[in-house]
C-alpha cells in the first residue's frame, strides 16, 4: 500500500505505473455498487482524452505491460433523487447533511420501549425515495428508517439519544424538520451538518418585526468556544447564521434571525420561549480546536494564522 498525501491508500499492481497524483488526468466510472479510479498505467504519448480503456488497443505493446485493472473504488449507494448518493451501509457510517430543511413531518406515533423509543414520521416528500437503511435528519438528529409505508418512515431512538436531544418531548402530532442525506453530487445548500446533536437550548425569547423574527437561545457553556457572530449553527436541523452571541457561564445565548421563508417551512416559526430545541456546532471549529489542542502535546508547531499570506 502507498500512503498518498490525502490520506486515502492506492494499491499499484504494476510497478512502473505512475503514481495516482501525478498522472495527467483521471479517469472515472461509475456502475451499481461504486465508482472507479484507474490508478495505474501511464499516459506516455497516448492521447490523455480518450478513455483509459480505449489509450491502449488490443496488442498494443507497452513497455508498462497490460492496462492495470483500477485499484481503487469508492463505494456508493444508488440515488432514486441523483444519479449518487453517498452510501449508508451500517450505522457507524458517516452521513452529511446541510441543514436545508426539505419538508415539515408530523410525528404519526410514538411507541415507547424499554431503552427506547420508536417514532412513526409522516413525510411523503422525504419518503418519495426512501429505502430501508437510509438516513433521515429528524429536528437534525440523524435517524435510520427501519420500515417504510406510502408517505410514512419509522425510526428507531435509542435512549442516549432520547436523553441527549429533544426527541424525548416528541409526541403524535409534534411537527418536526426533516431532511434526506445530502447526495454525493448535491449543493451545499447550508453548511455541514452531520446529524449529531452536541447539546440542546433552550428558547429565551421571540422577537418578531416587519420583515424577520429575532430568537435567542439559551446555549451550555460548554458549547460557547463554537459559536462567533456570522458563523454557522444548526438549531432543530436548520442551518443559520448566528448573529449575536452574548452573555457568560450558564447565562451564555446566541441570536438567530429568522425570514418569513424558514419561519413558514420550519417548525422554528412556532416556537415559544422555553421551547427546547437540538443545536449541532459547526464541525469545522471542532476540528480546529482537535488540532490546535493535538500540537500542544507533540513537537508540531501550532497553526499560525497570521503567517498565511
Amino acid at each position: 500500500m502507498s500512503d498518498t498525501p490525502t490520506g486515502i491508500h492506492f494499491t499499484q499492481r504494476n510497478r512502473n505505473a505512475t503514481p495516482f497524483l501525478h498522472r495527467a488526468s483521471v479517469d472515472v466510472t461509475s456502475s451499481r455498487g461504486g465508482v472507479k479510479f484507474p490508478t495505474g498505467g501511464d499516459e506516455g504519448a497516448v492521447d490523455t482524452h480518450l478513455p483509459a480503456r480505449e489509450r491502449l488497443s488490443n496488442g498494443r505493446d507497452s513497455r508498462f505491460g497490460e492496462i492495470p485493472e483500477p485499484t481503487v473504488t469508492v463505494r456508493m449507494r444508488e440515488n432514486r433523487r441523483h444519479s449518487a448518493a453517498l452510501s449508508a451501509p451500517s450505522e457507524q457510517e458517516e452521513c452529511v447533511f446541510t441543514g436545508i430543511v426539505e419538508e415539515l413531518g408530523v410525528i404519526a406515533d410514538r411507541e415507547d420501549l424499554s431503552d427506547a423509543a420508536r417514532f412513526t414520521v409522516r413525510g411523503p416528500i422525504v419518503t418519495a425515495d426512501a429505502g430501508h437503511g437510509d438516513s433521515i435528519a429528524v429536528n437534525g438528529v440523524c435517524l435510520t428508517v427501519v420500515d417504510l409505508r406510502p408517505g410514512e418512515f419509522t425510526v428507531d431512538v435509542m435512549g442516549e439519544t432520547l436523553r441527549r436531544s429533544s426527541l424525548s418531548d416528541l409526541a403524535a402530532g409534534s411537527t418536526v424538520n426533516l431532511e434526506r442525506a445530502m447526495p454525493a453530487n448535491g449543493r451545499f445548500g447550508g453548511h455541514i451538518v452531520q446529524g449529531h446533536v452536541d447539546g440542546t437550548g433552550r428558547v429565551l425569547s421571540v422577537s418578531p418585526s416587519e420583515n424577520w423574527t429575532v430568537v435567542r437561545i439559551g446555549v451550555p457553556e460548554k458549547l460557547t468556544r463554537y459559536l462567533v457572530e456570522k458563523g454557522s449553527i444548526t438549531v432543530d436541523g436548520v442551518s443559520l447564521t448566528v448573529s449575536s452571541v452574548g452573555g457568560s457561564g450558564d447565562d451564555s445565548w446566541f441570536e438567530i434571525s429568522l425570514i418569513p421563508t424558514t419561519l413558514n417551512e420550519t417548525n422554528l416559526g412556532a416556537t415559544t420561549p422555553g421551547t427546547v430545541v437540538n443545536l449541532e456546532v459547526d464541525v469545522i471549529a471542532k476540528y480546529v480546536e482537535r488540532l490546535h489542542l493535538g500540537s500542544e502535546h507533540r513537537d508540531v508547531p501550532a497553526l499560525d494564522v497570521t503567517e498565511a499570506k
